[in-house]
């Protein structure tokens, strides 16, 4: 068995709506040896994962860090890397769909 936890130094941002709610993400992040945040330091370049859902992309931190280019991520860039455990975060599976304008408006 590997002695390296599966988010050792990864920091992750989780937003208010994500499930399972913040403080068991927490635990599961904090477990596997990473950090969560609630909100990212202002002017700070960091090395963040922003986790999120549908709901919360709205934001206005999801949208200023979405308009910089940022991949943002779903529930499953923890929950699967904690029950796989191998952090993965290129997995298309984890990145969080962006709806289309038109599906905006409609």
């Amino acid at each position: 068995a590997s002695k390296t936890k599966v988010f050792s130094g990864a920091k992750f941002l989780i937003t208010p709506r994500v499930e399972p709610p913040f403080e068991e993400m927490k635990i599961i992040v904090e477990c596997g040896g990473g950090q969560v945040r609630r909100r990212m330091s202002k002017g700070s370049r960091d090395d963040t994962l922003i986790v999120s859902c549908q709901e919360d992309l709205q934001r206005v931190g999801v949208k200023r860090h979405r308009q910089r280019g940022a991949t943002i991520y779903n529930n499953e860039v923890i929950l699967t890397s904690a029950l796989r455990q191998a952090f993965d975060k290129s997995n298309p599976d984890t990145i969080l769909k962006h709806p289309s304008v038109e599906t905006i408006a409609l």
